[in-house]
Formats: structure tokens, C-alpha cells, sequence
């Protein structure tokens, strides 16, 4: 982040964009047993990801609830992956994680201060409602797609399988502004007005090039 070095006379808001041809609600349906079957996305087993609160969300579940975790869970090797409710499929191709989310009642994203998470955003282009932490950016990205931890996860987990309809349905419609063809438009838009705008270097920017060797 050089933002206290270069400050940028204007900034843009560009999320990322998710692969409609691989995230949608049709295609391949993996075959997830579970009522309820969640789902559990994350490439990476920092503290942020909060991975602590699957056990959570194992004791306060309904009995049937089934939890399926694709990603590099196995590297954490918490005690709750042993739960002979909780299948670790590992890391999958896109392919794959897309018929999962097709495949799975809701996606359970409790990582914390994300600043756009393509998680929710995939799961939102695949119709899949999803349970999450109120932060960072997952707020924005997901609006009234899904439904927002609160005091207790029992009642979360209630609340979200009695309004999954209402959910899916705001999620196939919010989708749509998370496309790729979106996010690259905006990207030139971007790049064109940078490359028509008057090349006025700051002062501050002029020292730290002159530093720099320039």
C-alpha cells in the first residue's frame, strides 16, 4: 500500500469480477448428503478465516447438518475435522467448487475483515445463500444476499434455512454486478482515463521517484 506516499488525486471502487462460464446456477451438482449440507470455501488457514467457528457451528446445528470443506483445511489440522460429520475435500479446481455451491444448502463464511472476498461473490453467481461475518468488505459484496452472524449461531443457522428461498433468489439477482465483463470494464475505463489525464506529478511523488533514482 504506497497510499501515504502517492496519494491519488481519485480513486475507483473496482471489485473483483467472478467467471459467469463456471459460476452459475446451472451445470453439475455434486452430490452433498446433509440437511442441512454447508459448505466451507478458504485457501488460506490464517486467524482471519476464523476456521475455530466450524466447531461451533458443528454443537449448535441441527442433527443432520453435514459440513464439507474445500481448501487447505487439512494443513490446520483442527480437532474438529475429525468430526465424522465433516468431509475435507482438499483444494479443487473452480470446475469443482462451483458444483459444490450448486450442491450445498449454504455457505458458511465466517472470515473476518476480508476486503473482497471472491467466496461469497462465486457462491452469490451460483444462487447459494450464505451465513457470514459482518466485515470488511464481505458486507458490501453480499448486501441482502445473505444473512449476517449475530449473538447466537444456532438461531443464525434457523433463520438462514427458513428464508433460503428469499436468499437464493436476491442472490441470483445481485450477482450479475460481480461479473468479470464488469470488473475489466471498469478496469479500462480506469486505465483510459489515466493515459488521457495531464501527467502533473506532486511534489511528494517527484521526491520519492528522485529517490527512487529516476
Amino acid at each position: 500500500n504506497v497510499g501515504p506516499l502517492c496519494r491519488a488525486p481519485a480513486w475507483r471502487v473496482i471489485h473483483n469480477g467472478v467467471d459467469p462460464r463456471v459460476f452459475s446456477p446451472d451445470g453439475p451438482r455434486a452430490a452433498l448428503a446433509g440437511s442441512p449440507a454447508v459448505l466451507h470455501v478458504s485457501w488460506s488457514i490464517g486467524e482471519s478465516k476464523r476456521l475455530d467457528r466450524a466447531a461451533e457451528l458443528l454443537a449448535v446445528g441441527p442433527p443432520g447438518l453435514r459440513l464439507y470443506c474445500v481448501g487447505r483445511h487439512a494443513e490446520s489440522r483442527r480437532s474438529w475435522l475429525h468430526d465424522p460429520r465433516v468431509t475435507v475435500l482438499g483444494p479443487k479446481p473452480r470446475e469443482e467448487v462451483a458444483a459444490c455451491m450448486r450442491g450445498a444448502d449454504f455457505l458458511f463464511f465466517p472470515s473476518e475483515g476480508e476486503p473482497c472476498p471472491n467466496t461469497p461473490m462465486e457462491a452469490m453467481a451460483c444462487g447459494l445463500p450464505a451465513l457470514y461475518h459482518a466485515s470488511g468488505g464481505t458486507t458490501e459484496v453480499l448486501g441482502d444476499a445473505g444473512l449476517a452472524l449475530g449473538v447466537s449461531l444456532g438461531d443464525d443457522v434457523r433463520r438462514l434455512l427458513e428464508t433460503r428461498g428469499a436468499l437464493r433468489a436476491r442472490a441470483l439477482a445481485r450477482a450479475p454486478r460481480f461479473g468479470a465483463a464488469r470488473a475489466t470494464a471498469d478496469y479500462a475505463a480506469v486505465m483510459l482515463e489515466m493515459a488521457r489525464a495531464p501527467r502533473r506529478p506532486s511534489s511528494r511523488l517527484r521526491r520519492l521517484w528522485s529517490l527512487a533514482g529516476f
